[in-house]
C-alpha cells in the first residue's frame, strides 16, 4: 500500500512540474525543445519534400498523444507515422515521422496535452511565381539589371510555419547571400531583408551582374537557391542603310551584356554562315563592345547584297532581334542626275538651232516672194506707160 501511495504521489508531483512550465515553445542550447518532463528531438528547419522526423521523450505519467498546431495526429493519415518505443530509465519514445514533407506539415507539434512544451517546425519550400524572373530549363532564376535602377533579388526559399503556434519569427531563419562564391556583406550598396528572404542592389551596374546565391544552413540540410543577375543592353539601329556599290559595310548589331550574348545574324531570315561559305567578301566581327560576332562587314558591296539583315541576340532565356535593309546604289548613281541635265540641254539646244533654221527658211523665202512680186509690178507699169 505504501508502495501505490507513493507511485501515486509521484505521479501527481510530475503533473503538477509539467503544468507549471510557461506556455510556449523553447529552444535549447542544442536545437531541443524542453520541458521537465518532455525532451523534443528533431531539427526545426526541413526542406519541403524531405524527410521530417520529430522525436518524443516522457516519462510514462504522461499520457502520450501527438497533436499538430492543436489538432490529433492520426498514424496513417496526413503522411503522418508514428512509432512508440521504450525510452532510457523507465521513460517513454515516441516517433512522428513523415517521409515526404510539404508547407501543411509545418507548425506546433506536441506529443501529450499535459505539458506546454512544443517542437516547432518550419517546411522551406523552394518556389518561383515572380513575375519579374524567368526560370531556365536548369530551375535557376535568371534576371536583368538596368545600370542606376535597385535590383531586388528574392531567395524563393518559403518558410512555412504557424506563427500564432509559437513558431520563432522568420527574421531568425540563418540565410546567407554569395556573390560569384562570396560572401555578400550589408553596406551602402547591399541590403538583406531576411523577413521575405530579399536581397537589394541599390544603383546597380554593370558589374553587378554575376552569380548569386541565398542558403540556408539547417540542422540537417543545407538549402540553396542559384540565381543568374545578368546586364543586357541593345541600342536602336537604322531600319535602312544605303552603300554605294564597289564600297565597304559594316553593320553593327547593337548589343552589350554581361556574360556575353550569343549573336547570329540573318539575311532575309536565311542564316549569314551559309553565305559566307561561298562568298569571301562577308565576315564577321566583334562589335564596339567587344561582342563576338557583333558586326557583320561586306568588303565590296554589290547589288546582290540589298536585302533585309538580322541580328539575333540570345542570353539565356532572352532573346531579341534587331534588323536594318539595306540598299545598294550603282557606282556611277550620282551622275545619272547630272548626265540628264546635260542630255536635256543638248536636245533642247538642238531643237531652237532647228528650230531656228526653218524659222529663217521661212522668212528668207517669204523675202524672195514678196521682191518677185515687186518686180512685176514695176515691169506692168513701164508697158502701160
Amino acid at each position: 500500500m505504501k508502495a501505490y501511495y507513493s507511485f501515486l504521489f509521484l505521479g501527481l508531483l510530475g503533473l503538477s512540474l509539467g503544468a507549471g512550465v510557461v506556455q510556449g515553445s523553447e529552444i535549447g542550447q542544442e536545437g531541443e525543445s524542453w520541458s521537465l518532463n518532455v525532451v523534443y528531438e528533431g531539427p526545426h528547419y526541413v526542406a519541403e519534400r524531405g524527410k521530417l522526423t520529430v522525436i518524443c521523450i516522457l516519462s510514462h505519467y504522461h499520457r502520450l498523444k501527438w497533436t499538430h498546431n492543436g489538432k490529433p495526429v492520426v498514424s496513417g493519415e496526413g503522411g503522418y507515422t508514428t512509432m512508440d518505443l521504450p525510452g532510457p530509465d523507465g521513460y517513454v519514445k515516441s516517433n512522428l515521422t513523415v517521409e515526404s514533407a510539404h508547407v501543411y506539415h509545418a507548425g506546433e507539434y506536441k506529443c501529450t496535452p499535459f505539458s506546454p512544451r512544443s517542437h516547432s517546425v518550419y517546411v522551406i519550400s523552394v518556389s518561383h511565381g515572380r513575375s519579374e524572373e524567368k526560370v531556365d530549363p536548369q530551375g535557376e532564376d535568371i534576371q536583368v539589371l538596368f545600370e542606376g535602377r535597385p535590383v531586388k533579388i528574392f531567395c524563393n526559399l518559403t518558410a512555412e510555419g504557424g506563427e500564432n503556434n509559437g513558431v520563432a519569427p522568420k527574421a531568425d531563419i540563418p540565410i546567407e547571400w554569395y556573390k560569384d562564391g562570396n560572401k555578400i556583406h550589408e553596406g551602402e550598396r547591399y541590403k538583406i531583408f531576411r523577413e521575405n528572404f530579399t536581397l537589394v542592389i541599390e544603383n546597380a551596374q554593370k558589374k553587378d551582374a554575376g552569380d548569386y546565391k541565398c542558403v540556408l544552413n539547417t540542422e540537417t540540410d543545407k538549402l540553396s537557391r542559384d540565381h543568374k543577375i545578368i546586364f543586357l543592353e541593345i541600342k536602336k539601329m537604322d531600319k535602312s542603310q544605303n552603300v554605294d556599290e564597289k564600297k565597304q559595310l559594316v553593320i553593327e548589331c547593337p548589343v552589350d551584356g554581361v556574360p556575353e550574348p550569343s549573336v547570329i545574324w540573318l539575311k532575309n531570315q536565311k542564316p549569314v554562315y551559309e553565305l559566307m561559305a561561298n562568298d569571301s567578301r562577308i565576315s564577321l566581327g566583334p562589335n564596339s563592345k567587344n561582342v563576338t560576332n557583333g558586326t557583320l562587314t561586306i568588303s565590296s558591296a554589290e547589288w546582290r547584297d540589298r536585302g533585309n539583315y538580322t541580328c539575333n541576340i540570345t542570353s539565356f532565356t532572352y532573346n531579341f532581334e534587331k534588323w536594318t535593309f539595306l540598299r545598294v546604289k550603282d557606282v556611277y548613281a550620282a551622275l545619272w542626275p547630272f548626265i540628264g541635265i546635260v542630255i536635256e540641254v543638248v536636245i533642247l539646244g538642238i531643237i531652237i538651232v532647228i528650230f531656228e533654221k526653218r524659222r529663217a527658211k521661212a522668212e528668207f523665202d517669204e523675202s524672195d516672194t514678196d521682191q518677185g512680186n515687186d518686180q512685176k509690178n514695176i515691169g506692168k507699169d513701164r508697158r502701160r506707160k
